[in-house]
Formats: C-alpha cells, structure tokens, sequence
C-alpha cells in the first residue's frame, strides 16, 4: 500500500491509501480485510462496465474538476475511515467480519 492524499468534496484534505499499478495510482487500498476499491462507472449502473480512478502522482488535488474526481475521494476515505471505525471500536474485520472487500461505485446514472 502506498500513502497519497487527496481533496474530497465534502470532508477537506485528506491521506488515503493506494495501489501503484503500470505507472498509475488506483484508488484500490488491500491493507484494510480484502480490499477497500473505488470505481467509476461513468454514468452507468451496477453491473455495468467500470473504471478505476487513477492519478499519476498520487496527490489527488481534483477539487471540482469536470470528472467530479474528489467524489471518488470521499466515497474512498470515507469507507476507509468505516472500516477502521468498526475495527476498532467493535472488532469486526469489515462488514463480515472475515475481510469482505468494500467496494464503492462513484457517478451512477441512478
């Protein structure tokens, strides 16, 4: 897991924890259960094809870009911030507590 940092819309300045893929940084966090994922499906809906977020230096500064990336920021952190929330004040790994991997789908069209 790499650390970056990122301008959500709704929660300021904030670090999150990403994956380095081909040159790119993912909004893909593996240190938390099996995972904590953000997606774009860029208007579409559950099922559809989806999009990883990526940034090239891991410095999420997208404050109200036209891509609306800094929802994606919030959707991330915030589901960082539940696990570690429900870690440590109950114990419980995820929302199975085995793990579950945590997936956030940003830019639905419903």
């Amino acid at each position: 897991m790499i650390g970056g940092s990122g301008t959500t819309r709704y929660s300021g300045h904030q670090k999150l924890e990403t994956r380095l893929h081909s040159g790119t940084y993912r909004l893909h966090n593996y240190a938390r259960g099996n995972g904590i994922i953000t997606y774009d499906l860029r208007g579409g809906q559950h099922g559809d094809p989806v999009w990883d977020f990526i940034d090239n230096d891991n410095h999420w500064i997208e404050h109200n870009n036209a891509a609306k990336d800094d929802a994606a920021l919030d959707a991330h952190w915030g589901a960082e911030m539940t696990y570690d929330y429900f870690l440590e004040k109950h114990g419980r790994n995820s929302w199975d507590g085995n793990g579950g991997k945590l997936e956030n789908y940003v830019h639905s069209s419903i």
